[in-house]
């Protein structure tokens, strides 16, 4: 059905649609009788338990602007439907959840976790629900990354995760962005894309200090402040570095790695990719609740390993863990530290089958070069190595994969 909303005070211009998921049949019912006049917002409404209608509520979510469904905290069932519905929006639509008033702050934060933008009590009535949608879209104009940024194509979104601490990730991280960022053609021909390198490792993260920039804590007070940044924020919480890169660094105070929520790391994931050509966002070791909306939104995830037993092992538990709800996850494994051999050996062949991968690019060891760029804070381009070129080439790769979709509808 449609709700319409008054439009000489329009308060969603950029609202067009939203899902409604409740336990309250009359509620529903309501909803599909409500009139008013005014511009037409589709509002579709559905009876049922969270859990038990999750795989049609996804795809009725998927082109949705606004979701609401009501949910109980307690219930677990309910809360791994809704962080599986959260994964499946498409970016940019809020997620609010109906719940008892007298949740406590605990049960919140859950929820917030989870994914959802905002909480609120179950209403009595289908007009007081009508009401607080209209509330709902006078926010989220205000706040919607995607409202206030002009339509263009979405970003490309890279992200690195290491199969054990040390593997080289970091390493790969700055270097692939700035090798993704490095001027192309000469002249008045010249290119150059604009990317955007995250670090997410709140405690240990070291990509300020690998390009020798100021310690930075945006990251730190949006955790603790736990409001979901917008445009403004994140382009004055990033830092310009000589390459053309835009830098997001980790905290140089110590921060929990869940210090920052779900919808806090969608939200910025939405951001930055209507305002860059590529994002590359380097994951820490540890799996914290947050990596869920930036594995969904990855055009792919490259899993950071060498072929010792051990690590193939950690990578393994890693593969099975971010493919276990979605097995069309975009993982890539990459070898680092490991020389491209001429045949596969059976080392090689026992870990791709192990991974259930081959492996996608090889990064051999150079650790005097790689000392040497961390020391001077530098990128690898500037000091030379074999591990420069295997990176600048696994960058081309990149970008090959991601841009043949865009390549084909063009009809290039």
């Amino acid at each position: 059905m449609s709700a319409l909303f008054d439009e000489r005070n329009d308060p969603m211009p950029n609202v067009q649609s939203m899902l409604v998921v409740t336990r309250d049949g009359a509620l529903t019912e309501g909803l599909d009788h409500v009139e008013t006049t005014g511009k037409p917002i589709s509002l579709t409404a559905e009876t049922g338990h969270l859990a038990r209608l999750n795989g049609r509520v996804q795809q009725m979510a998927r082109d949705k602007d606004v979701i609401v469904v009501q949910t109980d905290p307690h219930d677990p069932d309910d809360i791994a439907a809704l962080r599986v519905l959260v994964r499946s929006k498409r970016p940019g639509a809020s997620v609010v959840a109906l719940a008892d008033e007298n949740l406590s702050l605990a049960d919140v934060q859950l929820l917030n976790d989870a994914g959802v933008e905002r909480v609120l009590p179950v209403p009595h009535s289908a007009d007081a629900l009508v009401s607080e949608l209209s509330r709902i879209g006078a926010a989220r104009q205000v706040t919607s990354p995607v409202a206030s940024t002009p339509s263009k194509a979405a970003g490309r979104i890279i992200a690195t995760l290491p199969a054990r601490g040390g593997i080289g990730a970091t390493t790969l991280s700055v270097n692939l962005a700035e090798s993704l960022a490095a001027p192309r053609g000469f002249g008045r021909s010249k290119t150059r894309a604009k990317v955007a390198l995250v670090d997410l490792d709140l405690q240990f993260g070291s990509v300020g200090s690998m390009l020798d920039l100021p310690e930075h804590d945006a990251l730190a007070r949006l955790a603790g402040e736990g409001t979901l940044p917008d445009v403004t924020f994140l382009r004055q919480a990033m830092l310009d570095h000589p390459s053309g890169l835009r830098v997001m660094p980790a905290p140089s105070t110590f921060v929990p790695q869940d210090a920052l929520g779900v919808a806090q790391v969608a939200a910025i994931i939405d951001v930055l990719r209507t305002e860059f050509d590529y994002v590359v966002i380097d994951l820490p070791h540890a799996v914290a609740r947050w990596i869920e909306p930036v594995i969904s939104a990855a055009d792919m995830v490259l899993l950071v390993a060498d072929l010792s037993v051990p690590v193939v092992r950690q990578g393994r538990r890693l593969t099975e863990l971010l493919t276990a709800d979605n097995p069309s996850v975009p993982l890539r494994l990459v070898a680092s530290r490991e020389d491209k051999p001429m045949f596969r050996s059976s080392t090689q062949r026992e870990a791709e089958r192990a991974l259930e991968r081959p492996v996608w690019a090889w990064l051999p060891p150079d650790p005097k070069h790689a000392r040497a760029a961390a020391d001077q804070g530098r990128p690898l381009r500037a000091v030379g190595g074999v591990l420069s070129k295997a990176i600048n080439r696994l960058a081309r790769q990149v970008e090959r994969e991601l841009n043949t979709s865009s390549a084909v509808a063009k009809g290039v």
